[in-house]
């Protein structure tokens, strides 16, 4: 490995011990009822598309979705569960935890900002500004101001490196590899079963599952045998043994199969993670740019 690479590497066993304090968990255990627990998880699916198309309109990028689900997450499983349990009550107050946990990650994460008048306009003014802002000092209370927990998205800018995948420059590398999985990424994240997954093993999937294929005119995975074992030695390295053996399976049928040197569909055994992924209709059309009219019609939306 490059030094480059070791240091990414690094990075990312450091972000593990990082994710193991700051992983979200299943705050809708105590929810009575499976009808219910079911319209709460479609719900928040909704409202992370509803995040997608806000950036969409306002022309920023979708990396603020990640971010603004994992604060949601976070401060939803932070919560007493009395506290918690009247937040889910009503979809309104759920809309008001992700437009706040929106406004936070774009101030974070976007050279300009968006003011809170901007968002209460784009929800027909349910909320007032002060609605959003004193969510958001609730949120960053309870959270103790950790606004930065590992997500899907922080491992695979880290794989953009390790992986050295593009003959460009490293912001440029990084740039084009995670654009290449934001929608596989966005796709998993409203997936409530992948809640309290690693983040780590939440992008190895997705990167798994994309190899052989082309991903636009950026560059397609010309030997699938390197990045595998790459990716196999990272997920030795950190310990993910779901991964590892997942992937030593998939090595194993490679090589009987003399087919290392070429791009190579994946195999089906992989994982249950990247047949779902296999499986998800993504287009353009999925992610269309909306008038600021169309996101007013999204502004609330019931349970």
């Amino acid at each position: 490995m490059s030094p480059k690479q070791k240091e990414a590497l690094d990075r990312i066993q450091k972000l593990l011990l990082k994710e193991e304090n700051e992983r979200p968990s299943d705050y809708l255990e105590y929810v009575k009822g499976k009808e219910h627990r079911e319209r709460l998880k479609t719900f928040r699916s909704r409202l992370i598309q509803w995040c997608v198309d806000v950036l969409n309109t306002i022309q920023f990028k979708k990396d603020c979705t990640i971010y603004a689900t994992s604060l949601f997450d976070r401060y939803l499983s932070a919560l007493p569960i009395q506290e918690r349990s009247q937040v889910l009550e009503t979809s309104k107050q759920m809309q008001l935890v992700m437009i706040a946990a929106l406004f936070v990650s774009i101030k974070m994460h976007e050279p300009l900002g968006v003011s809170s008048a901007f968002f209460a306009q784009m929800t027909c003014d349910v909320f007032k500004a002060e609605d959003i802002e004193e969510m958001e000092m609730r949120m960053l209370s309870k959270l103790n101001w950790k606004l930065n927990a590992p997500t899907a998205l922080c491992f695979m800018q880290e794989y953009a490196l390790l992986l050295s995948l593009l003959d460009c420059d490293a912001s440029e590398q990084e740039r084009v590899f995670c654009e290449n999985h934001m929608k596989m990424m966005i796709t998993k994240i409203q997936d409530y079963k992948y809640l309290t997954r690693s983040a780590f093993e939440v992008a190895i999937s997705i990167i798994v599952s994309r190899i052989g294929k082309e991903d636009g005119t950026h560059h397609s995975y010309a030997d699938t045998n390197i990045l595998v074992q790459t990716v196999l030695r990272l997920s030795e390295a950190c310990g993910s043994k779901l991964v590892n053996s997942s992937l030593k399976q998939f090595m194993s049928k490679s090589i009987d199969k003399k087919e290392c040197s070429r791009p190579t569909k994946v195999h089906r055994s992989i994982s249950l993670e990247t047949v779902f992924a296999k499986r998800c209709k993504l287009d353009e059309r999925s992610y269309h740019k909306i008038s600021p009219k169309r996101v007013n019609s999204l502004g609330i939306c019931e349970c």
